[in-house]
């Protein structure tokens, strides 16, 4: 899998090549890929490359692929889902570039969106604590990051707003 995934972070270098040539074989090779192993080679470069650049890309090129074919992370099972949320929320968490963590923000705001059922309710609890946890016990970066969550997602508590406006006045007002 190392191999796959070291294969996958030379072509996302090639995605962001200048040379337009080199940049459209590379989309090519890239679209090639099936959606639901390009979510998780993303996921994995996201993980595991030194470059904030690279990873900051990757998070940009998940997030769009989050928007445009989410009937395919939707299908997915949902031991899958769960697990592709929590690395999510691992990564945001552990994330030490301001640049990649702003993207990965935007990431997990726009699963966040997606995860709203027809009736404004949240189906992802852990992102919740998640949010409540950074803001609270987090370091700066932390609260940010779930403050621009919040900020990209204001109806993020959904039809329960107010059983959390508690919860939402410590978010907003913890050191």
């Amino acid at each position: 899998m190392a191999d796959v995934q070291d294969q996958f972070s030379a072509l996302l270098e090639t995605l962001a090549s200048p040379d337009n040539e080199a940049r459209n074989r590379g989309e090519e090779q890239y679209n090639a890929i099936p959606i639901d192993q390009r979510l998780n080679l993303l996921l994995g470069s996201i993980e595991t490359s030194s470059s904030t650049t690279l990873r900051a890309f990757a998070a940009i090129l998940l997030r769009r692929l989050l928007t445009n074919s989410w009937e395919v992370f939707a299908v997915s099972p949902m031991e899958t889902q769960n697990m592709f949320k929590a690395k999510l929320l691992e990564l945001l968490k552990r994330e030490s570039d301001e640049s990649a963590r702003k993207k990965l923000s935007d990431t997990v705001s726009e699963v966040a969106r997606n995860l709203q059922d027809g009736e404004g309710n949240m189906n992802w609890d852990e992102l919740l604590k998640f949010m409540f946890n950074c803001c609270n016990t987090g370091t700066a970066q932390h609260k940010e990051s779930a403050l621009s969550i919040l900020n990209s997602v204001p109806d993020i508590f959904g039809s329960a707003q107010q059983n959390y406006m508690g919860l939402i006045k410590e978010m907003l007002f913890a050191p």
